[in-house]
């Protein structure tokens, strides 16, 4: 493999750029007759898999922990893992706070969604400190929100688990001590029939909220958290085994 830096710098600038200006949102371009609630909740891929956890929405009235306060002072990106193993508790909650159902008969979450359509899929890998642990195993596992359980997808070699990223690949970072690894994924398939070129950017803003969760909990437990904004996308889809519609928006660390 050899880098190539032929390509001019101010011909990526203006790439986004334009990106940017033709997605934007105009009168004209909104569905007139598109729903406004009610939405269709398709079978996910996940239904029909081994289930590994059940989620307790009951957790919600039963959290205790630090302040709003000491979590929003706190909040902080470190490599600096904790000693402490995870508890199969922790990891429950750290991912029903982050992205679980909070209002049972609406369905809502705890972060905004374009038009509810909540077209992020959430992807939960091992590394190896929590597989040996005995929290999870080899395996790759998706969050069926809806159904509130996390779910068997395919099986994970984790010695490719450091590509994920240039952090990781060349070493100047460790996975070592990291003890959960959540990639966000973008499925537009619904999205894109209201929202159209609006879309990917409504999936961004999601992913971004999605990742607040995240990180804010993890404070709130007591432990560290990293978001990754330089992955390599082509290698997590291998890992997660996803088809090419479906885009790599996030990956976070915790643990």
């Amino acid at each position: 493999m050899k880098w190539d830096f032929t390509f001019s710098a101010g011909d990526t600038t203006q790439r986004y750029r334009n990106y940017h200006r033709s997605s934007s949102h105009a009168p004209l371009m909104q569905m007139r007759k598109a729903p406004r609630r009610e939405y269709e909740v398709r079978d996910l891929d996940s239904n029909g898999k081994r289930v590994k956890w059940h989620m307790d929405p009951g957790r919600f009235d039963q959290a205790g922990g630090k302040t709003f306060a000491d979590v929003m002072k706190n909040r902080r990106t470190s490599w600096n893992f904790g000693e402490r193993d995870v508890t199969e508790e922790e990891l429950k909650e750290l991912l029903l706070f982050s992205f679980g159902i909070s209002e049972p008969l609406e369905k809502k979450r705890t972060y905004p969604s374009g038009g509810q359509f909540y077209s992020l899929e959430i992807y939960l890998l091992p590394t190896i400190r929590s597989v040996a642990s005995g929290l999870l195993e080899e395996k790759v596992y998706k969050l069926n929100v809806n159904e509130g359980t996390l779910v068997e997808m395919e099986d994970l070699d984790l010695a490719k688990l450091p590509l994920l990223s240039a952090s990781t690949d060349v070493g100047f970072f460790s996975l070592k001590e990291a003890q959960c690894v959540v990639v966000l994924v973008g499925n537009d398939r619904d999205l894109s029939v209201k929202y159209m070129d609006l879309s990917y950017r409504i999936m961004l803003l999601e992913a971004g909220h999605m990742a607040q969760n995240f990180l804010l909990t993890c404070t709130s437990l007591g432990l560290s958290s990293v978001p990754l904004g330089g992955f390599h996308e082509g290698e997590i889809k291998n890992m997660l085994q996803l088809t090419d519609d479906k885009m790599v928006l996030y990956t976070l660390l915790g643990g």
